[in-house]
């Protein structure tokens, strides 16, 4: 199973890097949800080239299905640790009070607005417990 050159920890360490520094390079630099669609599309193509050169590095094809699938989440792991770590610590609104799920993402926001239709009503229980000024994404 070992046919390429590095040896697969290295490979996953490798993409464990390259989603922290993809976010690091180019997430962390401004509002991307414009971008959304064009992201989503090239994690898409990066999934499929990593099992494509898999595949072609002589493993079969379940195999590099699965370890292309494996890099790939090592990858979106990075970006997630990363993305994390950053809104906890190193953003600069990071001193504003907020309830830490909507700190951390805009997607229980989204949720709980899709779900309820009532957004507002929650946000004004934020700003009573925490004041003025509340981090909600």
């Amino acid at each position: 199973m070992e046919t390429m050159s590095l040896p697969w920890a290295v490979h996953f360490a490798l993409a464990f890097a390259v989603g922290i520094a993809s976010h690091v390079l180019i997430f962390v630099h401004g509002e991307l949800n414009n971008y959304a669609v064009i992201i989503l599309q090239a994690f898409i193509a990066g999934w499929l080239l990593l099992i494509i050169l898999a595949f072609f590095s002589g493993l079969s094809l379940a195999i590099a299905l699965i370890l292309g699938s494996l890099l790939f989440l090592t990858f979106m792991l990075g970006l997630g640790l990363s993305i994390t770590t950053y809104r906890l610590f190193f953003h600069r609104l990071r001193h504003f009070p907020g309830h830490w799920p909507y700190i951390l993402t805009k997607w229980t926001a989204t949720r709980y607005a899709y779900r309820t239709n009532r957004y507002f009503a929650l946000l004004r229980t934020f700003h009573d417990k925490y004041g003025d000024f509340v981090r909600t994404g």
